[in-house]
């Protein structure tokens, strides 16, 4: 049987204490919309690594996935559902809004059906640090895991992925559409 472990000394947990407040602050300076530069180069990687991600996808012809970002969103769609990943400043405060929606959105210049597709999902993160002070994202629930842009970048595709089968099994029902042009 191994002995207990001994509780840190009184000067080590006060060297842990700092260390934690630092990294508390750091994390909340991250969050604030202020941060734009140490964020917006983070959602380029992001968008980057889910475009990577649909483009294999396409080559191993699995299933056909449209990516398209602009700025602060990307927007990844099958011919029949969607998922959009938008960077939006609420309250002075980054946060990332990942949304499915129950049909395929349109891109500019393009046809669509209406009514619009609805969002029916949707999933809130925010800029972090891991305690190596390495970038990623968090839930927006207290103490939710931390994701590396790469880890985001493949839950948002596996989110379209299982969002197409959903439809594919009619597990999604939807009113019937229009077709209309979108300037």
């Amino acid at each position: 049987m191994e002995p207990a472990a001994e509780p840190p000394t009184a000067i080590k947990r006060a060297e842990l204490f700092k260390s934690n407040i630092e990294l508390w602050k750091a994390r909340n300076a991250l969050r604030a919309a202020s941060t734009g530069a140490t964020v917006d180069p983070k959602i380029a990687e992001l968008f980057g690594s889910i475009r990577k991600i649909c483009e294999a996808i396409n080559a191993a012809e699995t299933m056909r996935i449209e990516f398209r970002s602009a700025g602060s969103e990307c927007y990844l769609r099958t011919n029949r559902v969607s998922v959009t990943v938008s960077l939006k400043t609420p309250r002075g405060e980054f946060e990332l809004l990942v949304r499915q929606y129950d049909g395929k959105l349109a891109f500019v210049g393009e046809r669509v059906s209406f009514p619009e597709p609805r969002a029916i999902e949707e999933s809130t993160f925010f800029p972090t640090l891991n305690v190596d002070r390495e970038f990623g994202w968090a839930g927006e629930r207290e103490g939710s895991n931390f994701s590396s842009n790469e880890t985001l970048a493949n839950e948002v595709v596996r989110q379209l992925v299982d969002l197409a089968e959903k439809e594919a099994l009619g597990k999604i029902t939807r009113p019937l559409r229009v077709s209309a042009y979108r300037s």
